[in-house]
Parts: structure tokens; C-alpha cells; sequence
């Protein structure tokens, strides 16, 4: 699938991945299997900040990056991994849905790598 922004976390998944959630800051949230560590997220409103949430079987947060805001320009984003018992953006999993966002309004396809 072609994007419009790419992000990549320079780090590989960590070996007890088992889902990967992107959660953007308009409450739109996705989650997808860990894969093969590359993701399209469809109908991103314009410069979104974005946080990557690792989870692990029971889907408790592994691990994490980000915040971070997503503008035109590639960005690479430090892995953090973390320990999460909280106090981090990263280690509260995030709320609401995916949803397009308001008709009329540009929207973009966010690609995530991890490397």
C-alpha cells in the first residue's frame, strides 16, 4: 500500500511482540498483528502525533515510542523500551476508535516500519 508519511521506529520488534497498536492524538487507534513489523494506517487528519504501543500475548504494553508529531518529513523514531508501570505517555493504552475524519477534510495513509 502507498503511504503519505512514513515513520520508522529504529529498533526490530522485541520477540514477545504479539499485537502492535498506533494510537493518534484525534482518538483514532488501530491495532494489528505484530507481523512482519510494517503497518498502513488509513485516513490520518493532517500532522497527527502518534505513539506505538508493543503488546505482548495478554496485551499488557511491552514497550513503546513516541509521542511523536508526524508532519511531511520522514521521521525516525528511538525505541523505547520500557518497563511500563505507568507515568509515561506510552504505557497508557490509549482510547476511542477508528474513524474518517470530517468530510472535506485531507486525510493521509500513515506507514509505520520497525527496522
Amino acid at each position: 500500500m502507498a503511504v503519505d508519511l512514513q515513520v520508522d521506529v529504529d529498533a526490530p520488534l522485541p520477540d514477545e511482540a504479539e499485537w502492535v497498536r498506533l494510537c493518534i492524538t484525534d482518538g483514532v487507534h488501530e491495532e494489528f498483528g505484530a507481523g512482519d513489523g510494517r503497518y498502513a494506517l488509513p485516513g490520518v487528519e493532517a500532522d497527527p502525533e502518534l505513539t506505538v504501543q508493543v503488546l505482548d500475548e495478554q496485551r499488557l504494553i511491552v514497550g513503546g515510542a513516541g509521542p511523536v508529531l508526524v508532519d511531511e518529513d520522514h521521521h525516525v523514531v528511538p525505541y523505547l523500551e520500557l518497563g511500563c508501570d505507568g507515568g509515561h505517555p506510552v504505557c497508557s493504552a490509549c482510547e476511542g476508535e477508528g474513524r474518517p475524519p470530517p468530510e472535506g477534510e485531507p486525510s493521509w495513509v500513515l506507514g509505520l516500519r520497525f527496522r
